[in-house]
């Protein structure tokens, strides 16, 4: 499975905002953004790339975005974001930069193929996709500008997602004369295991979790949807990998 990339659309931080309390919003959206997509949840994404800004950019008029940073409540959250603006690895692409507004970004046209996190700075960068130019051609880059994109882009991302099947219920049954395996797991505990769940053999479609001495198996629905099942007769070889992977 190859990772998507995921980079911080730098030219969405050379704009200013109108006021301070704007301007702090949309950093702490850009910080809700951040920390849910580094979740292990979204197992197509190793690596949110940037490149090092200028926390000596005036955010506001007559206010830079380091005094901003600075009057944040929490010391933690003043480190995130110092971390997100000057620390993150850049990514090794060398191709054209990516152009909008009349500005370019080689981080932004390193995710052609992934997706961008943009500072809500302009209208232009509160949507789902960004328009632009790379090497003198039409581009649009997917966006995230606020939490509620992210769903927008699950299965790129590889969130997966669990649906309960009709066909496995509380308690084991006979359809056709064969038994039905049980899926005792509350909804909320099938999507849990599922966001740790592992593959096993290449190709495969299924996933395989274990919780409280017992093994799950989530078969592919569609796309990232899985639904689920309890096995209580898997061969001791898969057993094995997945004692491995949650012990």
């Amino acid at each position: 499975m190859s990772p998507v990339v995921v980079a911080i659309n730098d030219i969405s931080f050379r704009h200013s905002f109108p006021n301070r309390a704007l301007a702090s919003d949309a950093l702490h959206r850009l910080i809700e953004v951040y920390l849910e997509i580094k979740k292990p949840r979204y197992t197509k994404v190793d690596l949110i790339y940037g490149e090092t800004l200028d926390t000596q950019t005036e955010i506001v008029a007559g206010l830079k975005l380091i005094q901003l940073l600075n009057g944040f409540e929490t010391p933690d959250e003043k480190r995130l974001l110092l971390t997100i603006l000057t620390r993150l690895r850049k990514p090794n692409y060398e191709g054209a930069a990516f152009c909008t507004l009349g500005q370019y970004s080689r981080v932004c046209a390193s995710a052609t193929d992934g997706v961008v996190i943009s500072l809500n700075s302009r209208v232009e960068f509160s949507g789902l996709t960004i328009s632009g130019t790379l090497d003198g051609q039409p581009c649009v880059i997917r966006n995230i500008a606020e939490g509620a994109h992210i769903g927008q882009y699950d299965g790129l991302l590889g969130r997966r997602l669990y649906i309960r099947s009709p066909k496995h219920r509380l308690e084991e049954y006979k359809r056709s004369g064969e038994d039905v395996s049980v899926m005792d797991l509350a909804d909320e505990e099938a999507q849990a295991l599922l966001d740790r769940a592992i593959a096993i053999g290449e190709g495969s479609n299924r996933l395989y979790g274990k919780l409280d001495g017992l093994y799950y198996v989530f078969p592919i629905t569609s796309g990232n949807t899985y639904h689920g099942f309890r096995h209580d007769s898997l061969p001791q070889h898969i057993q094995r990998k997945i004692d491995i992977a949650f012990s």
